[in-house]
């Protein structure tokens, strides 16, 4: 099984990408004998050809139609010979520490414009994901839904986006992931940041990292 994380900064993208590739030929060969002279030998071939993985930021766009709202839309290329799964983490400032909860912040600045120590302020933050060009998920029973919590209409809190032990977070709501017969299928997630009337203005920021792991399915 191979991981392969990308780590996705609103003002900063970073892509990785990780192929695996190897094939391993095993030859079995039996003798059948026979009355006759001659003799016949079967030869029976076995190859195992190992699952490839690739992702690649695709686009990313902001929309700001509507008041006070920020909605930016990342679309990841998942290319894939068999099934993956998907996780989501993220971290924000709060205090003085560090919380594993992905949204928009923005430390606070003073009259003289100097950073005010161990002050935030945050966007309500909301995300929706979709997945196109899948050939099936492992969700039970399976239903042809290809959005969690809405899609574009991004409804899923920070908490259960990262949760990934949670049945209603992006991995336990599709489980693993299996690519059309292309092998490639996108995967766009939607981030909504609100305005929150205390909230200073000025510059917010989010990062969000994106966990893509090889889950092959065989059927021996």
């Amino acid at each position: 099984m191979s991981n392969l994380i990308l780590i996705r900064n609103h003002l900063k993208y970073i892509m990785a990408s990780v192929k695996l590739q190897k094939l391993f030929l095993a030859g079995l060969i039996s003798v059948i004998s026979s009355a006759s002279l001659a003799d016949v030998e079967q030869v029976t071939l076995n190859s195992q050809h190992l699952q490839t993985l690739v992702v690649e930021l695709a686009s990313s766009s902001d929309d700001l139609s509507m008041t006070n709202t920020v909605v930016r839309t990342t679309t990841w290329k998942i290319t894939s010979n068999n099934a993956i799964t998907i996780d989501f983490s993220g971290a924000s400032p709060e205090d003085n520490e560090i919380v594993e909860i992905p949204r928009f912040y923005k430390q606070e600045v003073d009259a003289k414009n100097n950073y005010i120590t161990g002050q935030y302020d945050y966007l309500e933050t909301l995300f929706g994901i979709k997945i196109d060009n899948v050939d099936s998920t492992a969700r039970t029973p399976f239903i042809a839904d290809n959005t969690w919590e809405g899609g574009s209409s991004a409804l899923g809190s920070p908490e259960l986006l990262t949760d990934k032990l949670h049945y209603l977070s992006p991995h336990g709501h599709w489980g693993s992931i299996m690519p059309s017969d292309q092998g490639d299928f996108s995967l766009t997630l939607y981030s909504k940041g609100s305005v929150v009337d205390s909230a200073q203005s000025g510059r917010y920021t989010m990062n969000v990292t994106l966990s893509v792991a090889a889950n092959e399915q065989l059927n021996p």
